[in-house]
């Protein structure tokens, strides 16, 4: 019995000893390069056999067995020892490559145990079969373990494969002259440019407004030739007018980093509003949650609410919210910073902030995100210049984001919509242009796009 106890002892020593090695490979390919990667693994594995070998040398001389018994044992346990050593490795080969592929690092700690057990429970099986025991608590845990494991992943799996949401974003229908999505005149503008136009940027969310401001003013050829309608995000367009590089920017408001990156080039920024556009938040269509207030909102992208369940009916008690974000400088985030005040914002996880428009869109519409999410934008854009996001705005205060609403300003989450020009550098055509939009016919247009005008 003690001799028994003594290599069980060595059996975990040696085993805990492989683990080591297996948990370490990562560190070494950061230490070592990749040429002698290979040479250090292959040396600690060497260390590992010469250990073992040794420990088991140690115990058979101490601890010797009478040679009866190794005789009839001897090519089973050598059997049962490659056997194991197999065992060892194929499961700790699972462990690393599912935590490699993320099904395992939420809980590492939780199934790195189970995995040993299973190790273990495997082993004992093997051994029992071998030496014709029985032995049904062993048989229990083991299938009781495997048959987790193996639901848990094949779900996890089964949720990779299966596809996603596919959220398109659509600007190429609203380019200047020929967009078949293009908002046109009745009649011919009253101002026409056909030299020294001013070259515009902005918003993805604007660009069908100030391509159909060009289309209908700027000569055709000379806009082409001068590419003077660009498209570069809120975040790109103010970049590019604080380098001088365009005259004229349509954005919303943008937070005090753009404000003072423009002052450091010596750029005063002189912001026109030009309309007016709902701040929406938005839930997968299969969200049972319709509205929140404007204090739930605040306390969700706070971190004070945490779980859908303290603002709505119908959910389990550990539905927690995933409040997506924008990247920092896109008009969308500026907006919630605007909007959130002197209210901090939480510090989002590097997956819940999303870089496109569209992409927020996405994630909130997606199947694996669809009772948990929650994302903004704006709402031209999110029911016009979107397809394939199964998504809906939520009322705020009770208040819908509809343009009526906007209109009479009942909808608490209204945006200024602005031009922005570079303060006492504008060129005659600039400032003739700008005139043109608040006119009228530029009001017009930007109705017609879907927008709320200033007047």
């Amino acid at each position: 019995m003690k001799r028994f106890f003594i290599k069980l002892f060595g059996a975990i020593f040696c085993f805990g000893l492989l683990v080591l090695i297996f948990l370490s490979i990562s560190k070494i390919n950061e230490i070592f390069s990749q040429e002698y990667n290979f040479i250090v693994i292959s040396v600690l594995f060497f260390f590992w056999v010469v250990v073992c070998s040794k420990l088991s040398s140690y115990i058979d001389k101490k601890f010797p067995a009478s040679l009866k018994e190794n005789y009839h044992k001897g090519i089973k346990v050598s059997i049962t020892g490659v056997l194991t050593f197999f065992i060892y490795v194929f499961w700790l080969h699972f462990l690393i490559i599912m935590s490699f592929e993320g099904y395992f690092l939420k809980y590492f700690w939780v199934w790195f145990f189970i995995i040993i057990s299973l190790c273990y429970l495997s082993s004992k099986l093997l051994y029992n079969l071998i030496f014709h025991k029985k032995d049904k608590l062993t048989l229990t845990l083991f299938l009781v373990l495997f048959f987790l494991v193996f639901a848990y992943t094949s779900l996890k799996i089964y949720d990779d494969t299966r596809p996603g949401v596919n959220v398109t974003q659509n600007t190429y229908d609203y380019r200047p002259f020929d967009g078949e999505k293009l908002t046109l005149l009745n009649k011919p503008a009253n101002l026409k440019l056909n030299q020294n136009l001013p070259l515009l940027d902005g918003a993805t969310a604007l660009y069908p407004v100030y391509s159909a401001f060009a289309s209908a003013v700027y000569d055709r050829l000379e806009c082409i030739l001068k590419d003077a309608v660009r498209l570069s995000t809120t975040k790109g367009a103010y970049e590019a007018i604080a380098n001088k590089e365009v005259d004229m920017i349509f954005v919303a408001k943008p937070n005090d980093e753009q404000i003072n990156k423009a002052k450091q080039n010596g750029v005063n920024l002189k912001f026109t509003p030009i309309g007016r556009e709902a701040f929406v938040f938005f839930v997968s269509s299969k969200n049972s949650v319709n509205g929140l207030t404007s204090g739930q909102i605040r306390e969700i992208y706070s971190g004070k609410i945490k779980r859908w369940s303290e603002v709505g009916e119908g959910f389990l008690y550990g539905d927690e919210i995933l409040a997506y974000q924008r990247d920092k400088g896109s008009g969308s985030q500026s907006a919630l910073e605007n909007f959130m005040g002197e209210v901090r914002i939480m510090e989002p996880k590097k997956d819940e902030v999303v870089g496109l428009m569209s992409g927020i869109i996405e994630q909130v519409a997606s199947y694996k995100n669809y009772k948990n999410a929650i994302g903004f934008s704006f709402r031209f854009y999110t029911q016009e210049m979107i397809s394939g996001g199964d998504i809906k705005l939520l009322a705020i205060d009770g208040i819908k984001p509809t343009k009526e609403n906007i209109k009479n300003g009942s909808y608490p989450l209204t945006s200024q919509i602005y031009a922005v020009t570079i303060d006492g550098e504008e060129s005659p055509e600039t400032t003739k242009f700008l005139e043109w939009i608040l006119s009228n016919q530029g009001q017009e247009i930007l109705e017609k796009v879907g927008y709320v005008g200033v007047n």
